[in-house]
């Protein structure tokens, strides 16, 4: 008689244990999910960002912000954005690779304080 009501709360227990892993694997999956979508709306602000003002980046605190996204896109239920995220940062190296050819070039020209001196 005690094997049988032992039984009882053996397979009462499990069930509840069941629940619990199953109600605790859905508030993961509801948070990892909560996190890219906030993770998908800050790349695209950080996009626009990067192509409206790219002279920012040029900055070193910016950029490790940049860093700390791009690591947390790493993760592996960020998948979705990883895309986005690579092709944001490639923009962007272009972007800060042509100013910076374009501020070299400025350096090259010879400077002018006076109308007179500009060639004919």
């Amino acid at each position: 008689m005690c094997d049988c009501r032992q039984a009882v709360y053996l397979r009462n227990n499990n069930n509840n244990n069941n629940k619990c892993l199953d109600q605790g694997k859905t508030e993961m999956k509801e948070l990892m999910d909560r996190e890219v979508t906030d993770m998908i709306a800050l790349v695209r602000v950080l996009t626009q960002w990067t192509s409206m003002f790219p002279y920012d980046f040029r900055d070193e605190r910016i950029m490790a912000l940049v860093r700390n996204i791009t690591q947390r896109c790493a993760a592996e239920h960020m998948a979705p954005i990883r895309t986005e995220v690579s092709t944001m940062l490639e923009k962007l190296l272009d972007k800060l690779t042509a100013l910076e050819q374009y501020e070299e070039t400025l350096v090259a020209i010879p400077q002018v304080n006076h109308v007179d001196q500009l060639p004919l």
